[in-house]
């Protein structure tokens, strides 16, 4: 057994929670909208196994609105994450206590391996999660966009969908990156989720230039699913 699957019953009973006790409050507080729902409700009950949920990242709460978003019905629980190290949040302040290791395994995030310049050991977890037919999150980014903007593509989630062929549905989140605790409570936000429609390998195959080296077929793969969520982030401005 893999320690992921260790995990998860506490993943599936962590996010039932979380949708229960954060539902209201997102909706309430955040006026959150979630938007199409119907370009998946084609993979309840279907083939579709390996699936790779890909979105812009600008505040810890996309981690909450994800998951959330996604109806059970169509997707059930657990659902998983790339995460980092534990030792990458010691500037978080009094968080880093509950960032990485245990607490984030009990929420389904599990690390990449971080700085062996190797796409397949780094990603080795993930890839386990995924071959086992469990639903993955990824900020194709890397990191928090700290303006709201969306940053370059890393390698990660295009090594993911070549070495797994697992289906890629992009997510954009309206920019929350100067939302606090205070500025949630106060209502001043509208939170709006776009689910896309999913993104199979032989569709974004014809874009890739194969002559290049793999890292760089991985950047290209990359960059190709931000270029989706960003048109789709453009498109959620203007939703009301």
């Amino acid at each position: 057994m893999y320690e992921f699957q260790i995990y998860k019953p506490f993943i599936i009973i962590l996010h039932t929670l979380i949708r229960i006790i954060f539902g209201p409050l997102l909706y309430f507080f955040g006026h959150l909208k979630i938007y199409g729902i119907e370009n998946i409700k084609y993979l309840k009950g279907s083939q579709y196994r390996k699936i790779i949920f890909a979105a812009n990242h600008t505040n810890e709460l996309d981690s909450i609105l994800i998951p959330f978003s996604i109806p059970p019905s169509i997707i059930a629980p657990p659902m998983y994450f790339v995460s980092l190290e534990k030792r990458y949040y010691k500037n978080f302040g009094w968080k880093y206590i509950i960032y990485g290791g245990f607490f984030f395994k009990m929420l389904g995030a599990f690390p990449i391996k971080k700085g062996i310049k190797d796409y397949q050991k780094s990603l080795s977890t993930h890839i386990k999660i995924l071959n086992s037919n469990n639903p993955l999150i990824i900020y194709p980014e890397g990191k928090r966009s700290l303006n709201g903007e969306i940053q370059p593509a890393r390698g990660g989630v295009g090594y993911l969908m070549y070495a797994t062929k697992a289906i890629v549905i992009p997510v954009a989140i309206s920019p929350i990156h100067n939302l606090n605790i205070v500025s949630f409570f106060k209502r001043k936000h509208y939170i709006k989720v776009y689910i896309g429609k999913p993104i199979k390998y032989t569709d974004i195959e014809k874009e890739i230039d194969k002559n290049m080296d793999e890292v760089q077929i991985y950047k290209q793969i990359a960059s190709q699913i931000m270029k989706k969520v960003k048109t789709m982030l453009d498109e959620l401005r203007n939703f009301k």
